[in-house]
């Protein structure tokens, strides 16, 4: 049985739909499915039943890393460069660090922070260093990249 709630709706209601008690659950786009969220109560016949995860629909490009930051090694003075690319609508990064010894990540307050490619100037201190980035689409989805490593050559 197939649950759906719209995009401005509190609760999930169940499915009326023929496809809502199948497998597989198709209909066809329409701009006002944007942001409704779907998701699957699968039961046996001996009653025990287990949940799907929650999937949302919406108009335009689904949020994907295509490219991935990677690992940067170099010498003091050397220009520190991680990128990534991805699709989807509307965009934001912010790019999140850790140093060698701490224990928690922090956001990034650089003004390369904020965009697909992040850059700064190495130094010594830098070395071990981890930063990783949270792109977020216009729909409020996020995907988290890869966390990469700074080294000292």
């Amino acid at each position: 049985q197939w649950w759906y709630k719209k995009a401005d709706a509190t609760s999930f209601v169940k499915s009326t739909l023929s496809a809502g008690t199948k497998a597989t659950f198709t209909m066809t786009m329409a701009d006002k499915y944007d942001g409704w969220k779907y998701y699957c109560i699968v039961s046996d016949s001996h009653g025990n039943s287990v949940q799907s995860n929650t999937v949302t629909i919406f108009k335009g490009t689904p949020l994907t890393i295509t490219s991935q930051p990677s690992n940067f090694s170099g010498a003091a003075g050397s220009t520190i460069s991680f990128k990534v690319v991805a699709q989807g609508d509307g965009l934001t990064y912010q790019w999140w660090y850790k140093k060698a010894d701490a224990t928690s990540f922090v956001k990034s307050t650089l003004s390369s922070g904020t965009k697909a490619t992040f850059t700064m100037t190495m130094a010594d201190k830098y070395d071990g260093w981890k930063y990783y980035c949270i792109v977020t689409d216009s729909h409020g989805n996020t995907v988290k990249t890869n966390t990469v490593t700074i080294t000292k050559k």
